[in-house]
């Protein structure tokens, strides 16, 4: 199939971009992550790359070094033709003309894909040449040099600049972590039925209602479950009301107004594949079409893998190292869910620890941060005579108490951090005090 990409450029656009660039140079850095590729034009191309080399070398943009550049590098640009983009009306919104010129780059790519596709095929093998495809695209990026990495290390260490992650909604976790990172493999880890899903639900709920592209994989309970979780936490109305229906017309109401706030939030949830190429897969597809900024797993021991090899473990330990880079590689967070092993249950203290982890293939190792669970179940069982007591803040003794400690972070370790828990709205929350 012929490629008629013409369709996919507007000069206007590009020139733009370029004025933009020589009049402010130190936008440059904004663009220093892609390659020439987004701009159709060659001599385009030849001026942004004379532009970025120039900077790059001189930390300064003037005619006499972009001529002496030119002058040096072999290249197809026409006599004057800097001059006459300087001299050029542009247009005042830069963001505006980098997004357009980023879409048009895109569409010639997908083009090309298209051109490409042998529709022969059956449906599935079509859908996943388009998906590699799009994969290889990845937006015109190159990688950074050392010595641009140094440069901006170094300036935001000294204007103060601290880049931080997604917030989860509970500010110590967030002052602790500075939010849920890039590249991060986060886990969250603890005994079944404890609370862990509860916790990641949390989390999820308030991203998603603070406009944060979240998708979430859940393998122990269908999608309108999940959904069903999200509507007690966030209206406080609860399980048992929800699987009764027996709401009042205030809860009614309730439900009516955040269905309709979360039918215009970006997000998705997924149900019916434990298999780890369908979640990687998913993940790429919705961070392609910019609805991925961060992804859940609940839960990972129940995720499988096309071929088994070796060990269960051995299987987990090769999907965290996967899942590990794929967060690297699409600049977002991935959160885990893993069940820890027996090992705490034959302990006087139950409480997690990271060694708890070393049966479940190399989540530790992999895992950027680790979040354990702790909450004392004996206080929830009537045959029990465990002390309960709900003014105390010790959660061996009171059911509404849940710990979360920080058994891994580049920043802090060991950090026990006490939250209120209530199993009835599905609930974790900061503790008023």
């Amino acid at each position: 199939m012929e490629i008629n990409n013409q369709l996919f450029y507007d000069n206007k656009t590009e020139i733009n971009i370029l004025r933009h660039l020589l009049q402010n140079p130190a936008l440059t850095f904004k663009l220093e992550q892609y390659s020439e590729q987004i701009f159709y034009s060659v001599v385009n191309q030849q001026v942004y790359t004379a532009l970025k080399d120039v900077y790059r070398h001189h930390n300064a943009l003037d005619m006499i070094l972009i001529k002496d550049y030119l002058k040096k590098n072999k290249n197809e640009i026409p006599d004057g033709y800097v001059e006459k983009i300087v001299q050029s009306k542009a247009g005042k919104n830069f963001e505006k003309h980098m997004e357009l010129l980023l879409d048009l780059y895109w569409k010639r790519e997908i083009n090309k894909i298209a051109s490409e596709i042998d529709y022969t095929s059956n449906a599935s093998d079509i859908k996943q040449s388009i998906l590699n495809g799009l994969n290889n695209v990845e937006m015109g990026i190159e990688e950074e040099s050392i010595a641009e990495v140094l440069f901006k290390t170094s300036n935001d260490l000294l204007t103060g600049t601290v880049e931080k992650g997604i917030p989860t909604g509970f500010s110590d976790i967030d002052y602790q972590l500075l939010g849920l990172n890039k590249g991060e493999l986060i886990t969250i880890a603890a005994r079944s039925g404890v609370g862990k899903t509860t916790l990641a639900l949390n989390m999820f709920t308030h991203q998603v209602f603070n406009g944060v592209k979240a998708i979430y994989f859940s393998l122990e309970m269908p999608k309108s479950a999940v959904i069903q979780k999200m509507l007690s936490i966030k209206g406080k109305i609860s399980t048992g009301k929800m699987r009764q229906r027996n709401f009042t017309e205030e809860e009614v109401l309730r439900i009516s107004n955040i269905t309709g706030y979360l039918a215009d939030k970006d997000f998705n949830i997924f149900d019916k594949n434990s298999k780890l190429a369908y979640i990687t897969s998913k993940i790429r597809e919705e961070h392609l079409k910019g609805k991925c900024e961060i992804a859940y797993i609940d839960l990972i021991n129940r995720v499988t893998t096309s071929k088994r090899t070796g060990s269960r473990a051995e299987e987990i330990g090769t999907m965290t190292r996967e899942l590990k880079q794929l967060a690297m590689e699409l600049e977002i967070p991935i959160v885990i869910l893993a069940q820890i092993n027996r090992g705490a249950e034959h302990r006087d203290n139950k409480r997690p620890l990271l060694s708890d982890l070393k049966e479940s293939g190399s989540i530790e190792e992999d895992s950027d941060v680790v979040i354990g669970v702790y909450r004392n179940l004996k206080t929830c069982d009537k045959n029990t005579d465990v002390e309960v007591d709900y003014s105390d803040d010790d959660p061996d003794k009171n059911p509404e108490r849940v710990e979360l400690i920080l058994l891994k972070s580049r920043y802090t370790g060991g950090a026990v951090l006490l939250k209120e828990y209530s199993g009835d709205i599905c609930t974790i929350k900061d503790l008023v005090m």
